[in-house]
């Protein structure tokens, strides 16, 4: 088990560990200050897709949430999610998630996200 490297702190940082990651495969932990609302799963499953950062420190930008669907409520502080990588290229990431709760399917969809390179950031500023 190894600890997801996000700059989140608490309580916003929902992903923690990272629990299974086989090339386009994670699955990731997640753990909420309390029982967590709609929006804050969809922020777990984006913090989630920090499993697939690379090495040369991107900066990633969450675009679009798509495909949503809910199928039950959160009644844990703890839960799972697995993100597959659907696509990526050298600007973008478009992951798969899926958020359970023991072996009960919360919610699904996709998240599109862009990145920026650090040093390009640090050439503009």
């Amino acid at each position: 088990m190894q600890e997801i490297i996000l700059p989140h702190k608490a309580p916003l940082r929902f992903a923690k560990y990272l629990l299974v990651k086989r090339d386009k495969y994670a699955e990731v932990a997640l753990e909420f200050p309390e029982v967590p609302t709609s929006g804050m799963m969809l922020e777990g499953a984006a913090q989630s897709s920090a499993a697939f950062a690379r090495k040369n420190q991107k900066i990633g930008f969450i675009v679009n949430f798509k495909n949503i669907e809910f199928y039950a409520d959160a009644s844990k502080k703890e839960m799972m999610t697995t993100i597959m990588q659907s696509f990526e290229n050298n600007e973008s990431l478009l992951v798969l998630f899926e958020i359970k709760e023991l072996d009960e399917t919360l919610v699904k969809g996709e998240i599109l996200i862009v990145f920026q390179d650090v040093e390009q950031k640090k050439v503009q500023s």
